[in-house]
C-alpha cells in the first residue's frame, strides 16, 4: 500500500473522527437545551398550578380563571412536545383541558369574597401580582391584544386593591362591634384615601360616596356617646360632691 493511500485514509478516518465528534457535541447541547427547556416549562406549570389552587374558592372571576387554565394548557402541550413519551404530561393536558369546559359552563361569579388573614392576604398578593407580569408577557410576545392585556390587568388590579381594603374593612367591622365610632372613621378615611387615589375613571365613585355616608353615620354615633359619657362624668362629679359634704357634716356632728 502506498504512502499517499495511507496518508488518504488516515485523513478520512480523522474526517469521520471529527464528524462523529461535532455530532456528539450537537446531541449533547441539544439535549441540555431539552433539559433546559423542559424545566422552565416544569417551572411555569407549577407556577400556574399554584395560581388555580393557591386563590380562595371563588376568589377569581370566571375570566381569569380561563385565563389561567388556557396558560397551563398552552405550557403541557409544549411539555408533550418536548417529552412526547412522557405520560404524566399528557394526563395533566387532558386534566386542564377538562377543567377549562368545566368553568366554562359554569355561570360568572360576581360574588366578593372578603379576606381577614394578613398572611393569606400577603400570599394572594404575590400571586396577584405574578399574575399581572404574566399578562405583560402574554401581551409583549403578541398572545394578548393590547385591549385584552388592558382588560385583564385591570381586573387583576382592583383584586390586589381590594386585598389591600380587606385588612381596613375588618378593622372597621371590629371597631363597630366594639362601639369605637372614631376608630372605625379613621379605619373608613384610610380606605377612601386608597380608593380615591385609584378612582381616575370613577370606577370607585359610589364606594366612596357610600363610606362618607358611613363616616356621617358613625359621627353622629361618636357624638351621642360623647353626650353619655359626658352626662355620666357630671353624675359621678355631682355623687362625689355628696359624699364629700357627708363626710364635713360628720365632722362637725
Amino acid at each position: 500500500m502506498s504512502t499517499t493511500i495511507i496518508i488518504g485514509l488516515v485523513a478520512i478516518l480523522l474526517a469521520v473522527l471529527v464528524a462523529v465528534a461535532i455530532m456528539m457535541q450537537t446531541i449533547e447541547k441539544n439535549n441540555k437545551e431539552k433539559r433546559r427547556l423542559e424545566a422552565a416549562l416544569k417551572s411555569r406549570a407549577r407556577n400556574f398550578q399554584h395560581m388555580l389552587e393557591g386563590f380562595p374558592e371563588g376568589f377569581l372571576n370566571k375570566d381569569l380563571r380561563l385565563l389561567v387554565c388556557q396558560c397551563l394548557l398552552e405550557v403541557y402541550k409544549q411539555l408533550k412536545s418536548v417529552a412526547p413519551k412522557n405520560t404524566t404530561y399528557s394526563k395533566n393536558l387532558n386534566t386542564v383541558d377538562q377543567q377549562i369546559q368545566t368553568i366554562k359552563n359554569q355561570p360568572d361569579n360576581n360574588t366578593a369574597v372578603q379576606l381577614t388573614d394578613p398572611a393569606q392576604i400577603k400570599e394572594i398578593q404575590k400571586l396577584l401580582k405574578s399574575l399581572h407580569g404574566f399578562i405583560g408577557k402574554l401581551n409583549k410576545s403578541k398572545q394578548l391584544s393590547n385591549e385584552q392585556a388592558k382588560a385583564y390587568a385591570q381586573q387583576v388590579r382592583n383584586l390586589i386593591i381590594r386585598t389591600s381594603l380587606d385588612v381596613l374593612i375588618s378593622g372597621v367591622n371590629d371597631a363597630v362591634s366594639r362601639k369605637k365610632p372614631r376608630l372605625a372613621i379613621h379605619y373608613i378615611h384610610m380606605i377612601i384615601d386608597k380608593l380615591t387615589k385609584e378612582n381616575g375613571s370613577g370606577q370607585y365613585a359610589q364606594q366612596i360616596a357610600a363610606y362618607k355616608q358611613q363616616i356621617t353615620e358613625l359621627e353622629q354615633q361618636a357624638l351621642t356617646q360623647d353626650e353619655h359619657m359626658q352626662e355620666v362624668a357630671e353624675e359621678w362629679d355631682n355623687a362625689t360632691e355628696d359624699d364629700t359634704t357627708w363626710k364635713k357634716n360628720a365632722i362637725y356632728d
